[in-house]
């Protein structure tokens, strides 16, 4: 089925269907996956319980990083004056609460994942020469 996935063109569909769930843990305890194309079928069911709990190292390694980041800038987080959210898993409820907590969600902005993305590659790619 994995084969099929990458040489049928799915594997990006199934990844947005993916996003979308998780996503959507944010609003509800659990929540029914499915996705169907020629060849592929999948279903699943999702808790945000259990979700959460397997998210929750990763979600630390984030502070720690922003912790880092700070300190090599000399900043605190009260002196932080915007703090803009972007890509799919900056969507997920845990994630947002963390941020919003931390930062305060005044400051904190949402922006569109794939636009910001796109941007970055492309000035990444004119910077480069590419």
């Amino acid at each position: 089925m994995l084969g099929e996935v990458v040489l049928g063109g799915h594997a990006y569909p199934l990844h947005r269907g993916v996003d979308q769930l998780k996503i959507s843990l944010g609003r509800a305890a659990n929540k029914s996956f499915a996705f169907r194309r020629s060849g592929v079928a999948l279903e699943a069911r999702a808790v945000r319980a259990e979700f959460e709990s397997m998210i929750s190292e990763a979600l630390d390694e984030v502070d720690h990083a922003i912790d880092r980041a700070l300190q090599r800038a000399g900043l605190t987080d009260r002196q932080i004056g915007h703090v803009v959210r972007t890509g799919g898993s900056s969507q997920l409820r845990p994630f947002v609460q963390r941020v919003n907590r931390r930062f305060g969600a005044e400051k904190v902005q949402q922006r569109d994942a794939f636009v910001t993305v796109a941007r970055g590659l492309a000035q990444q790619a004119w910077e480069t020469q590419w």
